[in-house]
């Protein structure tokens, strides 16, 4: 287990971790993460798809895990034993383990990532994920909006699962 490491940064910066998605690069600000995981046993929740593989269990409480890479339009592959699952917090305090196929590194952006009105149309649901995009050291990073991942629906279907798992845990 990795504790994500915080930092202070002007106004104009943005610290974010890294990761990978097939080959591109792909961030999310440090300030939601918890903490940084390899895969453990995932439940699968029936009747559950759109990316959500089902529920771990977080120092005694119950969180969805979902594949990052459904939300990018990527195939499914293979866990191993050390495919990372990110832990972040969303609005009304709610985790969620987004698994990844690889961690890179924290890095500070200097310049604010360009917003996606400034390249794609509005209305697209790819321009709903992003933050916008970056450069850094050469490499362009999509930065990813984990506060709009889920919609509404999605949010309240992941939290309504999570509530029956643990109110049947505590029922047994």
């Amino acid at each position: 287990m990795e504790t994500i490491p915080t930092s202070q940064t002007t106004a104009a910066e943005t610290t974010v971790l890294t990761f990978r998605l097939d080959r591109q690069v792909y961030a999310i600000p440090i300030t939601p993460i918890i903490q940084l995981i390899e895969m453990v046993t995932i439940i699968p929740l029936p009747q559950t798809g759109n990316g959500i593989e089902g529920i771990i269990n977080v120092r005694g409480k119950m969180a969805p895990v979902v594949s990052l890479r459904y939300y990018v339009g990527l195939e499914k592959q293979p866990w191993g034993l050390h495919t990372p699952i990110i832990l972040i917090r969303l609005p009304e305090d709610r985790v969620v383990g987004l698994i990844v196929d690889e961690v890179l590194e924290v890095v500070t952006l200097h310049d604010a990532p360009a917003p996606p009105a400034d390249f794609l149309p509005p209305g697209l649901k790819a321009a709903q994920l992003l933050r916008g995009v970056a450069y850094h050291n050469g490499q362009v990073i999509l930065l990813l909006d984990h506060e709009h991942l889920f919609d509404v629906a999605q949010t309240q279907a992941l939290a309504d699962a999570t509530a029956n798992i643990t109110a049947d845990a505590a029922n047994a």
